[in-house]
């Protein structure tokens, strides 16, 4: 009883071009690819989680490490080397939009607090970082044009606020055990993204030269002002700033410091 041997392929199933060994030496992929199964979803999945030099916990680890050789290396050209900044930002604003209703929903059953407008707060999370961004990363190169091109800097805030996002998402357990300071946790994640942002820039942007330093501090309250006022404005509209919780501008920015 003879076993019929499968026929290695000649040419690459991607780009066509003829093979040469076990990968194509064009784009990349393996040789031998075959039909697709849930095997191959599962394994890519992990893959992409997972690899020792791009994976998404690599990348996550080097931001707790050593952040400025995550920006610098991929500004030189690491493109291989490190998850896509794009990816990363997606992947982290979404589980973070996912899980944080449920945060949600625990204080609800514990305190009895139907905290609907928090909950509409949540919702416009992704709304106002997909319109805040370009036009931060346009302000951050006002600021340092002669240093870094606006591709660079969208790609440093897209780094950045994924790796808040990251912060926030690993520290979800904690409201868990202090759901009854739901508001003080709130507060001092929020702070800490914005410091996680004041200290990326001044080490990667400022080159910690004091002057640089002053101009990344004024851009991220500038940051936190708009995110304020777009968050204002989303829910209440052209009522932003005479309702029964905010009155005139400078009202506005006043309960924006006022942490409790």
């Amino acid at each position: 009883m003879h076993h019929k041997v499968a026929e290695l392929p000649t040419h690459c199933s991607n780009c066509y071009t003829p093979l040469a060994g076990k990968h194509c030496h064009e784009c990349g992929q393996k040789a031998g690819v075959h039909r697709l199964t849930l095997h191959d979803l599962f394994h890519e999945v992990w893959h992409t989680l997972t690899h020792t030099d791009k994976g998404i916990l690599k990348l996550i680890k080097d931001f707790f490490t050593n952040p400025v050789s995550v920006y610098e290396g991929y500004f030189a050209g690491q493109r291989k080397k490190y998850f896509s900044p794009i990816l990363f930002f997606l992947v982290t604003a979404g589980l973070l939009v996912f899980l944080y209703p449920y945060v949600f929903d625990y204080e609800d059953k514990v305190t009895h607090m139907n905290n609907e407008y928090g909950r509409e707060m949540h919702h416009l999370v992704k709304y106002r970082a997909l319109i805040l961004l370009p036009v931060e990363a346009l302000l951050l190169w006002l600021v340092f044009h002669k240093r870094f091109n606006l591709a660079e800097l969208t790609v440093f805030m897209l780094f950045c606020l994924g790796f808040t996002y990251t912060v926030r998402i690993a520290a979800m357990p904690v409201y868990f055990l202090m759901i009854r300071q739901k508001s003080a946790i709130d507060n001092s994640l929020v702070i800490i993204s914005y410091l996680i942002l004041f200290f990326h820039g001044s080490l990667v942007l400022a080159r910690k030269q004091p002057g640089y330093i002053l101009a990344i501090l004024v851009l991220v309250n500038v940051f936190y002002l708009m995110d304020g006022f777009l968050e204002l404005y989303l829910i209440f509209d052209e009522k932003m700033l005479d309702n029964q919780n905010v009155h005139g501008f400078f009202n506005a920015i006043k309960l924006m410091y006022t942490f409790y």
